[in-house]
C-alpha cells in the first residue's frame, strides 16, 4: 500500500480525504488547527500525483498483515437488508442483503456509527419502489445510495460541505445507482418534492432544522431522523406535533420514523 504523509490546515485536510482512489486514512490532530494525515493508495501513480499536488511525502508500506487503520474495520450486517464492508475486503454479502461500502475518512456517515445504522435500518423498513427520497446532509452519501438500492424512483441529496458532495459523487458512481447531488441546504429544495426524507444530523441542529425539513415532504409521506440523544426526544416530539412516531434505539442514540 502506498502511503502519502501530509501536514497542514484542517480545511485542506478535508479535501485530501476526498481524493479519488483513496483506500483509507489515519488522522492526528495537531496544535493550531492543523492535522497530520496518512493517506493510503493501492495505485502508485495516483499516490504520486497526490503527494506532488499536496507537497506530501510518499512511501511503500506492506499491508500484510493489514495496516493499523484497516484492522479497526470489519463487515457489518445492519438490520435485515444491508451488509456494510470496507473497500479493502472482498467479503460477499449474505443472500438477500444489499451491499454498501463504508468510506473511512473525515466525512460524517461512513456507516460504522449507530446513528447511520439506525437510518439504514429504518430506510430498509420504510422505502418502497416509486418513492422520491431526500437525503438531507448527505455526508458520504451512504443513506442516499441505500435509498436508491432499495428501489426509490428518485433520490435527491445535498450537503453544506462541498468536500462531502465530492466524496458522495464517487461513492454513488461506485455503487452503480443514481443520486442527484449538490452543495446546499434545505432551502435549495422545492416544497413537497419528496415522499420521504432522511436526515442524520446532530440533535441540536436537527431541532433547528426539522421545521424547515417538514415542508419538503408531501402529506402522507414519511421522515426518518437520527442523531438524537434522549434529551432531544421531548422537544423533537413537540416540534413534530401529533404525527405518529416510531422510535428505535442503538448504543444510546435514537432514531425515528414520522408519518406525515
Amino acid at each position: 500500500m502506498w502511503v502519502v504523509t501530509w501536514e497542514g490546515p484542517a480545511d485542506q485536510a478535508d479535501w485530501l480525504l476526498c481524493e479519488d482512489g483513496l483506500a483509507g486514512a489515519e488522522e492526528i490532530e495537531l496544535d493550531g488547527g492543523h492535522r497530520r494525515l496518512r493517506l493510503f493508495f493501492s495505485d502508485a501513480v495516483r499516490a504520486r500525483e497526490v503527494a506532488r499536488h499536496a507537497a506530501g511525502t510518499i512511501a511503500w508500506e506492506s499491508d500484510e498483515p493489514p495496516l493499523a487503520y484497516q484492522q479497526q474495520w470489519a463487515p457489518i450486517p445492519v438490520g435485515r437488508r444491508f451488509f456494510l464492508r470496507p473497500p479493502w475486503l472482498i467479503d460477499q454479502p449474505p443472500p438477500g442483503r444489499i451491499e454498501l461500502i463504508m468510506q473511512p475518512g473525515a466525512i460524517f456517515g461512513s456507516g460504522d456509527h449507530a446513528t447511520t445504522q439506525l437510518c439504514l435500518i429504518l430506510l430498509g423498513e420504510t422505502v418502497t419502489p416509486g418513492d422520491i427520497v431526500i437525503d438531507a446532509g448527505t455526508g458520504t452519501g451512504i443513506l442516499g445510495i441505500a435509498a436508491g438500492l432499495l428501489g426509490a424512483e428518485r433520490v435527491y441529496a445535498f450537503d453544506l460541505d462541498p468536500a462531502a458532495v465530492t466524496m458522495s459523487r464517487r461513492s454513488v458512481e461506485e455503487a452503480g445507482t443514481t443520486v442527484h447531488l449538490w452543495a446546499g441546504s434545505w432551502d435549495s429544495c422545492r416544497g413537497g418534492v419528496a415522499t420521504g426524507l432522511v436526515a442524520n444530523l446532530p440533535g441540536g441542529l436537527l431541532l433547528d432544522a426539522v421545521s424547515d425539513l417538514l415542508p419538503l415532504v408531501r402529506p402522507g409521506g414519511w421522515m426518518i431522523l437520527s442523531g438524537i440523544l434522549p434529551e432531544h426526544r421531548p422537544p423533537l416530539e413537540q416540534k413534530l406535533g401529533a404525527r405518529p412516531l416510531r422510535w428505535r434505539e442503538q448504543d444510546g442514540w435514537l432514531g425515528l420514523v414520522a408519518q406525515l
